[in-house]
């Protein structure tokens, strides 16, 4: 979930980060498009094989503000030639990211039907969409886990 300090936007790739391990986000705060331009500058500099914004709605940011931000990070990813991967559950969200150029669409537009004007851009696009079928329940069986105890008896069992 995003802070205030990072208002629905997280660049990140396998392999590349601020701290160089993988799966390492590069935060951008306060919604700047020229953050979000750095984050996909880094990325690129590192050799990633595409950039991830996280587009997440958040009540204390405008909606067009979270839409300059994936536009920006778009733009800088098409200039140095690396595939857009969007997470954005929210159907405004993804019909920016698809404006913007994503690729890739992660995870299901949950808050609302799909509408004419999101299949056309999606068409438009060639976008891949990938929905998420069974997170929750992968979420359920992790919660059962640690609440029944077997989470731990896992751990231990993979450290011998």
């Amino acid at each position: 979930m995003p802070t205030p300090a990072t208002p629905g936007l997280r660049v990140r790739s396998e392999g590349a980060g601020p701290s160089g391990g993988a799966r390492q986000p590069w935060a951008c705060s306060g919604g700047v498009d020229r953050a979000a331009r750095q984050g996909v500058e880094y990325l690129a500099a590192h050799a990633t094989d595409a950039v991830k914004v996280w587009l997440i709605r958040n009540d204390a940011v405008d909606p067009a503000a979270l839409a300059s931000i994936v536009v920006a990070a778009g733009a800088a990813a098409r200039e140095r030639g690396v595939p857009l991967i969007v997470h954005a559950t929210g159907l405004g969200e993804a019909k920016s990211a698809l404006r913007a150029g994503a690729r890739l669409l992660v995870h299901s537009v949950d808050d609302q039907p799909v509408d004419d004007e999101f299949l056309a851009l999606a068409k438009q696009a060639d976008v891949i969409y990938c929905p998420t079928l069974t997170v929750l329940e992968g979420y359920r069986r992790v919660y059962e886990a640690l609440a029944t105890g077997l989470a731990a008896l896992g751990l231990a069992l993979a450290a011998e």
